[in-house]
């Protein structure tokens, strides 16, 4: 892709670091210096700089939490880039001034979901368009204040412990239900569900393609009209997981 991220990779890298970590020096802190030196690395191959949606009075202390969610994964010296709206963010990262953006967790309450705009331009196949490809904090030393998700153009590629994100589009009235229940009988676990516009977004456990068999599965049943993948995570840490090393 051009793109020198490669966030589940990473994940494997902090998964097998903190696995093998013996003695009292704290897990957390083994994370952040791994962090620093993936995040230079990072910035010796391309251009790397972050976007953050972060310039909403309203919401001036998520802001600030984001920022620093964004300045703790990615590295003090990585350039973190704010802007007012999610379509900005989107298009910093598309057109390539931003190599990653960061965007709050969605919620039931947001007026104007982001997740619509990456859905709008996407086909079943996947493409050359952002999708999601990390949740941060990945390794956080306490419970997160704040968490979002990294949307980018690297590759969405499995870690081994994944979570998906799709986005169903229905031409008649389908419940929350029977639509769980379609997604099971194609193989997908859906753990959450949000309405906006006639779409659904879907969070499903482990890593589902773009060309997956079982989104066409789902996209041919009834009331139904497209299924697409828009990306997902390497599942984090929790702060009990980084709680300290072995004695």
């Amino acid at each position: 892709s051009g793109v020198p991220l490669r966030p589940a990779r990473e994940a494997e890298i902090l998964r097998r670091l903190v696995a093998r970590h013996s003695g009292p020096f704290p897990k957390a802190v083994v994370a952040r210096i791994w962090r620093e030196i993936i995040s230079a690395n990072t910035a010796l191959q391309a251009s790397f700089a972050i976007a953050v949606l972060a310039s909403r009075a309203s919401d001036a202390a998520v802001d600030d939490a984001l920022v620093g969610v964004a300045r703790e994964h990615y590295g003090a010296l990585t350039p973190i880039q704010s802007f007012e709206t999610a379509s900005s963010v989107l298009r910093a990262v598309s057109d390539g001034r931003a190599t990653a953006a960061l965007l709050p967790l969605p919620t039931v309450e947001d007026a104007e979901p982001w997740w619509r705009l990456i859905a709008r331009g996407a086909t079943p196949g996947g493409g050359g368009l952002p999708r999601i490809v990390a949740r941060l904090p990945f390794a956080p030393g306490s419970p997160p204040a704040q968490e979002g998700l990294v949307v980018s153009l690297a590759p969405h590629q499995p870690s081994g412990s994944d979570r998906s994100y799709l986005v169903i589009e229905t031409d008649g009235e389908v419940s929350r239900s029977t639509l769980k229940k379609r997604l099971a009988a194609a193989g997908l676990e859906a753990l959450d569900m949000q309405s906006a516009g006639g779409q659904q977004l879907v969070e499903v456990a482990g890593f589902v393609a773009p060309d997956s068999d079982a989104l066409a599965a789902v996209a041919g049943a009834g009331g139904i009209a497209r299924a697409l993948a828009i990306g997902g995570y390497a599942i984090p840490f929790t702060a009990a997981q980084l709680g300290g090393g072995k004695r």
